[in-house]
């Protein structure tokens, strides 16, 4: 038996005077702009939809995509996570799995149709099942670490799913909410078909044992309650509108650190390769000069929407949260080293706490310690305050290899 060794530790040193990642940071702005112009798109399908259909139908078209992503990220985490960490069989077999859970939720889907089930739980349901179709099959690109293939999918469809609602909404009279949200899925049940040959001829496996997948799965509620919580939560306490400033900031400052996420995947293989040590991740100065440059780039949209006489509170919100940015790059790199690490605990003990601790933080600080109207900059004070903790919490564990079990 051949003996693997483990390579050494770069010291803080080395890690921080490393050259450049040049190959690594072009891999992640080709993702950025793939990831910007799908966004693009979805602000065109929103007015589109606002203009033909109105606000109630499009509020009833969100609520069902909204619970489409729950159930999604919930259900799919554990196999997106040891997509990038066990060895090629087990990654064969456990997409097989991935790409069976996508069908039966779009069977859920039909029978939910079939009983009369509604708008909201049939495309909710049908949205799931057809999304963990899709990553199944660009589930290669993200374990050989090329999240290009990913964004650029992700747009390609976003394209075709617009234009093929558009020609609903414009080309038949009097369209309804159902016939538009088919035609918008369909795109995507077309391109899902590519799932098929991924099940044939291969055996499916859970992915791990269940107590580690149900943490998996757990994780990732929490983490829709850190990303989606606070703006109910301020809704709650200080209204609608400071909801909506709160929502606006946090908008602008949750988009540029996509950047964190999608540099560090771009080292899942040399991460797999040296088994999690941070020698095989990306160094530290690269890493702080993209959170560095993501924090400015929220500094500088609070400028400009200061340049021209924007609300104060607004203002204000966006430039607290530009260290929410910078903090939050770091924290993505981080968080795909624990990934690789195994490390699924201490990811997940970490999502609830961060959740938690910025709902309290929210509350404390609008409720007792900021005046009334300046609730926004209050939750964004609380979010930076969460993610600071979150910050230093993944930083420290990321350092060790041990995994959680």
């Amino acid at each position: 038996m051949v003996a693997v060794s483990t390579p050494p530790r770069a010291s803080l040193r080395d890690r921080i005077t490393a050259a450049p990642d040049f190959g690594n940071l072009a891999k992640t702005g080709v993702s950025m702009a793939w990831m910007v112009s799908g966004r693009g798109l979805g602000l065109v399908w929103t007015a589109a939809m606002l203009a033909f259909l109105g606000l109630n139908d499009y509020g009833r078209y969100t609520i069902a995509t909204a619970l489409s992503v729950i159930i999604a990220l919930t259900v799919d985490h554990p196999f997106n996570v040891r997509a990038v960490r066990v060895d090629e069989e087990a990654f064969v077999r456990e997409r097989a799995t991935r790409a069976l859970v996508g069908v039966a939720l779009g069977a859920a889907s039909i029978g939910s149709y079939l009983l009369g089930g509604g708008y909201v739980v049939t495309f909710g349901l049908a949205f799931a099942g057809v999304e963990i179709l899709l990553v199944s099959v660009m589930s290669r690109a993200t374990r050989r670490g090329d999240p290009r293939r990913l964004t650029r999918a992700t747009a390609l469809r976003q394209a075709a799913s617009v234009a093929s609602g558009l020609a609903v909404l414009v080309g038949v009279p009097e369209a309804t909410l159902e016939q538009v949200t088919l035609a918008y899925l369909m795109p995507m049940v077309v391109a899902a078909c590519w799932a098929i040959p991924l099940v044939r001829g291969v055996k499916p496996a859970w992915p791990g044992p269940f107590r580690t997948a149900a943490m998996m799965s757990f994780e990732n509620f929490a983490n829709g309650v850190y990303l989606q919580g606070d703006v109910l939560l301020v809704g709650a306490l200080a209204g609608d509108r400071s909801a909506g400033i709160y929502a606006l900031a946090s908008t602008i400052a949750w988009a540029p650190t996509a950047i964190g996420q999608f540099f560090g995947q771009t080292y899942h293989e040399s991460l797999r390769n040296s088994r999690g040590h941070l020698a095989g991740g990306p160094s530290i100065r690269t890493t702080a000069l993209l959170a560095f440059g993501a924090g400015a780039l929220v500094l500088g949209v609070a400028g400009v929407m200061a340049a021209y006489s924007a609300e104060r509170s607004l203002v204000d919100a966006t430039a607290i949260m530009a260290v929410f940015t910078a903090l939050r790059v770091v924290s993505w790199v981080r968080t795909v080293a624990l990934f690789i690490q195994e490390r699924d605990g201490t990811r997940a003990l970490s999502s609830a706490v961060g959740a938690a601790l910025k709902l309290g933080a929210i509350a404390v600080l609008v409720c007792w310690v900021f005046p009334t109207g300046w609730s926004a900059p209050a939750a964004a004070l609380g979010a930076v305050i969460a993610e600071s903790v979150v910050f230093v919490w993944l930083v420290r564990a990321s350092r060790g290899v041990r995994a959680d079990g």
